[in-house]
């Protein structure tokens, strides 16, 4: 007995068309020589990661610490705001600086102020001629006018 095989219609079964192609395959690029390299694609720009933003971050805290650096150090040795009355003490030979009168630091009481003098030496001393004036502490800009502390021991 033999068996019958049912024979290929066209629609179950793609035709073939020239250059050995079938009919419904879906044709390829060209192809590339062996060794041939395919082009590198663009590289993608790389998102900004924070970099500004933590610089500029930081150099504003920099420059909010530096200046509160520089007023605690200006503070601790500024007496441009003293007046008569103000106490001061003594931090070198030639510094002094604003403290409570009721400090244990408090050396010298300001007495009297003399505004508007070049910087002063032991002959030009305008606390000279303040009686109970002790000591005297100049306070400008070198080589310009300033102002005299006439101070008195505590």
């Amino acid at each position: 007995m033999t068996t019958q095989h049912p024979q290929p219609t066209g629609a179950e079964y793609p035709q073939s068309v020239p250059g050995g192609v079938p009919a419904g395959t879906p044709q390829q690029g060209p192809y590339l020589e062996p060794g041939a390299y395919l082009p590198a694609a663009p590289p993608v720009p790389e998102k900004p990661k924070g970099g500004k933003v933590r610089l500029i971050v930081g150099i504003a805290i920099a420059v909010v610490l530096g200046g509160l650096g520089l007023f605690y150090a200006l503070s601790q040795f500024d007496v441009h705001g003293a007046k008569v009355g103000d106490c001061l003490a003594q931090v070198s030979e030639n510094e002094v600086k604003s403290v409570q009168c009721d400090s244990a630091e408090a050396q010298y009481t300001v007495i009297s102020i003399v505004e508007n003098q070049p910087e002063t030496t032991d002959t030009t001393d305008p606390c000279a001629d303040v009686a109970a004036a002790d000591a005297s502490y100049w306070e400008g800009a070198p080589g310009g006018n300033g102002r005299v502390l006439c101070l008195q021991e505590r």
